[in-house]
C-alpha cells in the first residue's frame, strides 16, 4: 500500500541533474566545471584523475566499491570497480574507464545494486545487466544477461532505481515514464513492488498520481509526485 506524505512540497526542479552521490564510505560532487570530487572520511574534496577527453560530466552514481560517471557526450565510465587491479582504497580514486562498448545508444543514467545494474538511454530505452535471481532484469525467467540488453515492452523511460533483497543474487527494479507512471519488477518481498508480485515482468504501480522521482531502498520505495508530496511504501 502507498501513503502519501502530504504537505511536503519538495521541488522537483533539476532532479535529474545527479550532482551528489553519497555512500557509506565516500561521496561524489560535480563541481560547476563538470568534474567529479570526492569527499571522504580521510581527506577533503579532492577532483578525481580523468582521461583527456572524459569530463565534462553530467551524472554520478557512487555505490560502495565502485564510482560511475556519465559524460556529456553519453558514455559511461567506471571506477574503483571491485575486483579488478586498479581498485584504490576508498577515498583515493583511480581514473575512471570506458565500459559497456556494446550499447550503440547515449547513456542519461546508469544505477547499479549488489547483483544487477540499470542503464536509461537518452533515447527512453532502459537496458538491464547482471544476475537475475528474482527476474529483476525484468525479462521471462531467471537466466543472468551479459552483456547488457534492453527491456522489452518499456519506452519513453527517464528515470530508473534498483533495490537489493534478501534473496541470494535477488534484488527490485523501479522505472519512470514520461507520463510520470511507476513500473515495478523482481523481488517483491516487504511489499516494495507496490503490487502483487509477478517476478520478472515489468508493470505500473497503480494508484499514484503523475511522479516526478523515485528512489529504491532496501526494504522501502519513495515517489515524488508533480505536486511536491512524497509517496512510500
Amino acid at each position: 500500500r502507498q501513503m502519501c506524505i502530504r504537505d511536503s512540497h519538495l521541488p522537483v526542479e533539476g532532479r535529474s541533474m545527479h550532482r551528489l552521490a553519497p555512500a557509506s564510505d565516500s561521496t561524489l560532487v560535480l563541481d560547476a566545471d563538470g568534474y567529479a570530487r570526492r569527499i571522504g572520511k580521510r581527506a577533503g574534496a579532492h577532483r578525481i584523475p580523468t582521461p583527456d577527453g572524459a569530463a565534462p560530466f553530467s551524472g554520478v552514481f557512487r555505490r560502495e566499491g565502485m564510482d560511475c560517471l556519465i559524460g556529456e557526450s553519453g558514455a559511461l565510465w567506471l571506477s574503483n570497480v571491485a575486483g579488478e587491479a586498479h581498485r584504490q582504497p576508498a577515498e583515493d580514486s583511480a581514473p575512471p574507464v570506458k565500459r559497456f562498448s556494446n550499447m550503440e545508444a547515449d547513456i542519461s543514467q546508469a544505477v547499479f545494486s549488489l547483483w544487477h545494474g540499470l542503464i536509461v538511454t537518452r533515447d527512453g530505452e532502459l537496458w538491464s545487466w547482471g544476475r537475475n535471481a528474482t527476474g529483476q532484469l525484468g525479462r521471462e525467467g531467471t537466466a543472468d544477461t551479459s552483456p547488457w540488453a534492453p527491456i522489452p515492452g518499456l519506452s519513453r523511460i527517464v528515470k530508473a532505481a534498483v533495490g537489493d533483497s534478501i534473496h541470494p543474487a535477488g534484488g527490485y527494479s523501479l522505472a519512470l515514464d514520461t507520463d510520470g507512471v511507476v513500473w515495478s519488477w523482481g523481488d517483491g518481498n516487504f511489499s516494495v513492488l507496490g503490487r502483487v508480485n509477478d517476478r520478472g515482468r515489468p508493470a505500473p504501480v497503480q494508484g499514484l498520481p503523475p511522479i516526478a522521482d523515485i528512489s529504491a531502498g532496501y526494504y522501502h520505495v519513495i515517489a515524488l509526485d508533480t505536486s511536491g508530496d512524497l509517496w512510500v511504501w
